[in-house]
C-alpha cells in the first residue's frame, strides 16, 4: 500500500525470514531491499514492532517519526535517548480509537495472555523447578488450580488456554458486569469472583499457578491503591475526596496543555524562534504547576 501511494519503502534483508517472508516477496510488494539497518534507518519514519534496542540508538537522526511499542515508562536510557536524538515517538501501545478502547494493544495482550498460561505451565515442571503439577490432571488426579487476576484482554486470553488445557480455573476482577460476560463466555468451565485482598490472598493461596498471577497490564497502577487501602483503610481518593476532584478537573486543563505543546514543539522543529521557545517552557511550567497545586 505504502510504495503503490508513491512512497519509497526499504527494508532490511531477511528482516521477514523468520516468519516465512523472503526477500523476494518484499520485492514484489514493492519494496527495496537494504543491506543493513543504518540504510533503513536514514528513513523519516522507522516502522517496526519491538522498542529500540541500545545498538540502534545512534542510528536514529533529528526529526525522524518511531512507529512502534515504545514502552518508555521503564526504560529510561531508552527516553534520554531518544530525547537527545530529538526523535519523535508514537507508541502503538498508546493509540487510542474513538470508543477509548487501544486497537493496536490488543494483540499484544492477546498474546501476552496466551503466553502466560503456556509458561506458567511449563514452570511447573519439575525439570523446570516446579512442583510436577500437571494443569490437565490425569485420570485418578485433579487437575492443577489457575487463578487469574483481572478479566481484561490478557486475562481472558489466559483464560482461553488454562481452560483448553482442562485447568481448574478461577478468575477475580472487580466489574460483576465483566465476571458476567465471562460467565457466558466460559460458562461452567470458569469460575468467577470479585476481586478485593481477601479474595486475592484466599485463592491465591490456593493456586498451583500462584506464582505466575496473571493479571493486566494497565492495570498495575490498581495495586498502588490496593496495598494504601489495606495499609489506611480507604484508597487515596477516598481519604481525599477534594484531592480527587481536583485531580479530575485538571485533566482538562492539562489536555489542552498537551495539544498546545504538540503544536509549538512542531513549529520549534520546524523553525527555532526564540518566542516559541519561550511560549513551550511556559506550558511546561503551567503542567508542572498544576501537577504541584493538585498533588
Amino acid at each position: 500500500m505504502l510504495a503503490a501511494s508513491g512512497h519509497e519503502v526499504r527494508i532490511e534483508s531477511r528482516a521477514g525470514a523468520a516468519v516465512g517472508f523472503d526477500d523476494a516477496a518484499y520485492r514484489a510488494a514493492g519494496a527495496q531491499i537494504t543491506a543493513t539497518a543504518a540504510e533503513v534507518y536514514a528513513a523519516d519514519l522507522i516502522i517496526k514492532v519491538k522498542e529500540l534496542q541500545p545498538g540502534e540508538f545512534a542510528l536514529t537522526h533529528p526529526g525522524q517519526i518511531l512507529f512502534c511499542y515504545q514502552h518508555l515508562a521503564p526504560a529510561p536510557a531508552l527516553l534520554a535517548a531518544m530525547l537527545e536524538r530529538n526523535v519523535s515517538c508514537v507508541a502503538y501501545e498508546t493509540v487510542t480509537a474513538a470508543d477509548g478502547s487501544l486497537p493496536l494493544l490488543v494483540p499484544m495482550s492477546e498474546i501476552a495472555g496466551r503466553l502466560a498460561t503456556q509458561v506458567g505451565a511449563w514452570a511447573l515442571q519439575m525439570a523446570n523447578g516446579g512442583s510436577g503439577i500437571l494443569l490437565s490432571g490425569v485420570p485418578g488426579v485433579a487437575p492443577g488450580k489457575v487463578v487469574i487476576i483481572g478479566g481484561g484482554t490478557v486475562g481472558t486470553n489466559a483464560a482461553k488456554i488454562a481452560i483448553g488445557m482442562g485447568a481448574d480455573v478461577t478468575l477475580l476482577d472487580r466489574s460483576a458486569e465483566r465476571l458476567r460476560r465471562l460467565e457466558d463466555m466460559f460458562g461452567a468451565r470458569l469460575k468467577t469472583c470479585i476481586s478485593n485482598p481477601h479474595s486475592i490472598a484466599t485463592l491465591v493461596r490456593d493456586a498451583d499457578l500462584g506464582r505466575s498471577l496473571l493479571g493486566t497490564i494497565l492495570a498495575e497502577y490498581r495495586l498502588a491503591d490496593t496495598l494504601v487501602g489495606e495499609l489506611f483503610g480507604a484508597t487515596p481518593e477516598q481519604r481525599r475526596p477534594r484531592l480527587a476532584l481536583a485531580i479530575r478537573l485538571r485533566e482538562r486543563a492539562l489536555k489542552q496543555l498537551h495539544h498546545e505543546q504538540v503544536r509549538l514543539l512542531a513549529a520549534w522543529r520546524a523553525e527555532p524562534k526564540e518566542d516559541t521557545l519561550e511560549a513551550l517552557l511556559l506550558t511546561i511550567n503551567a503542567i508542572a504547576l498544576g501537577q504541584k497545586m493538585t498533588g
